[in-house]
């Protein structure tokens, strides 16, 4: 599902000219293509999940070290990646009420 999505985004991506999102989905293909190659079998959701996850770590990590570097346009393009990145991944709880709300 998730792969069908992205794979979707990248025709529209390409349509449109969003070359940011087009060079962001292209390599998350590869990545999940080179999962599947590597197990030999189709990836679930949940491993596409978790590939997604560690890409936007990465992301955010070059965020931190571009800013202490004082690189605002690295900082600004990876952030757009990251955005990009963050449409295909779970919503996150963000704060101590919404958990409590959601165990109890």
């Amino acid at each position: 599902m998730i792969k069908a999505n992205i794979q979707e985004e990248i025709y529209n991506s390409l349509k449109s000219g969003k070359q940011t999102a087009l060079k962001v989905l292209r390599y998350i293909m590869s990545e999940i293509k080179y999962l599947e190659i590597e197990r030999k079998k189709e990836v679930t959701d949940e491993e596409i999940v978790n590939l997604l996850q560690k890409e936007a770590k990465k992301r955010k990590e070059a965020i931190e070290m571009f800013r202490s570097g004082k690189r605002m346009d690295l900082v600004s393009d990876e952030e757009k990646q990251l955005e990009i990145l963050g449409k295909y991944l779970p919503k996150q709880i963000s704060t101590v009420k919404e958990k409590l709300k959601i165990i109890s």
